[in-house]
């Protein structure tokens, strides 16, 4: 059976494109990109910037602005440009970029803001986010917050709130056309937290500045709202996913003493769940069939919180049958199946969308390696021919691998390139 498998894996993979390695050869310093520039028209908009000496790739994120309709792309590339498609006229969009290199990956760059309109559209990475940000006047009940002047602004957006471990809850969002403002309504001697950003002329507005937290009865910025001594959770995984229940889970952090966690869905039904627990797991219920949730988890200690773990992602099946056949659908031979998976490359996680499945009967899905060894194997059944799979692929090591998809008598191999 191994002979044969591996005489299968030799005749797949004869004639297959040679993945070949970057020209530049490694750095230990992993720049992160400059240069962002965007040419655009009213549907689709050309991303590019610089190439960084040493590079394996970029990781891209693409959002929306302000009343745009949701838009978000993440996507893993060996090249320094991307085509963002789907997007609608006169919209505001942003992306930024950051670099991974041999052991390492860069900070991202800042945002760059660009606009779609029935003509085309335009560029601009001129928005720029507020900074110079200082607090004056503190008298226990309000403080008086300004920043500098940034060139093409029309107003700024403040947003202050209690601080972590503050027992009084307190929001207050404005909009102003100058660079002061006074927050009142604050109790003496609590700790507030306030974040700025820019909205320009042209449309766009910048990314938010960092938190910045202080005492409302001395003015005092704490230093930095990251605890050095606080460690990001490590072994974050989601278990025992249904089409509306998934438990999410980590490892312990020594000194911790709660955890945050966030989950996220974005599409026709965005939702949207943060949760804090003194356990290393939570069960989310209420989750949507056939979707793809990105979730986060923080550690918080005395002396603040950690930073974000890695962000993953799970995806609830569509409806799933019992192994009772009163259950089961009747079904007629499919012709043709079809199987696409995402990203490819891929980096820590995979997903396959089915269609045209025939319904009713187990699916097996397998990867081995160029060495015909089984990574990981998964099988599901389901009671519709449409259904999306997702695979961990965290403990992967880079290169190719077989991807392979079984249904009764039905058989689909697809490579998959992993990019680490």
């Amino acid at each position: 059976m191994q002979i044969k498998l591996m005489l299968i894996l030799g005749l797949l993979f004869s004639g297959l494109l040679t993945v070949q390695g970057h020209p530049n050869s490694p750095q230990n310093n992993c720049s992160t990109p400059t240069g962002l520039t965007a040419v655009i028209t009213s549907a689709t908009a050309n991303l590019t910037w610089n190439s960084v000496p040493g590079s394996l790739g970029y990781w891209v994120e693409i959002e929306q602005e302000g009343s745009t309709p949701p838009y978000a792309v993440e996507v893993f590339l060996l090249t320094n440009s991307y085509t963002a498609a789907g997007l609608l006229p006169n919209g505001s969009y942003k992306f930024k970029v950051r670099t991974k290199c041999a052991e390492d990956k860069s900070d991202w760059s800042s945002w760059y803001n660009f606009s779609t309109s029935s003509n085309g559209g335009g560029g601009n990475g001129s928005c720029q986010t507020p900074s110079l940000i200082m607090l004056s006047n503190p008298m226990g009940n309000k403080i008086t917050v300004s920043w500098g002047a940034i060139t093409g602004a029309l107003a700024y957006k403040i947003e202050i709130e209690n601080a972590d471990n503050n027992p009084i809850y307190f929001k207050d969002t404005a909009t102003v056309n100058n660079t002061t403002y006074t927050v009142d309504n604050l109790l003496p001697n609590h700790y507030y937290k306030l974040k700025i950003k820019t909205l320009c002329s042209n449309g766009t507005q910048s990314a938010w500045s960092n938190w910045i937290v202080f005492n409302s009865s001395n003015g005092q910025v704490a230093s930095s709202n990251d605890d050095q001594s606080c460690s990001k959770p490590s072994g974050v995984k989601a278990l025992n996913i249904t089409i509306t229940t998934a438990t999410l889970s980590w490892n312990s952090v020594q000194g911790a003493f709660s955890y945050l966690v966030e989950v996220e869905r974005q599409g026709n039904v965005n939702q949207h769940f943060t949760l804090s627990t003194t356990d290393t797991f939570v069960v989310l219920n209420g989750l949507l069939p056939g979707s793809l949730y990105k979730y986060k988890v923080r550690t918080y200690c005395t002396g603040g919180h950690s930073k974000w773990s890695n962000k993953k992602i799970f995806i609830t099946p569509y409806n799933l049958i019992s192994d009772d056949s009163s259950n089961k659908m009747s079904t007629t031979d499919i012709i043709q199946t079809n199987m696409i998976t995402y990203p490819n490359p891929a980096m820590d996680w995979l997903v396959v969308n089915m269609d045209n499945v025939k319904a009713g009967e187990m699916n097996h899905f397998s990867i081995f390696d160029l060495n015909g060894k089984l990574m990981v194997e998964q099988s599901v059944k389901t009671d519709t021919g449409k259904y999306a799979q997702m695979f961990d692929l965290s403990l992967f090591n880079g290169g190719i691998f077989l991807l392979r998809w079984t249904n009764g008598q039905q058989v689909i191999i697809q490579k998959v390139l992993v990019a680490k």
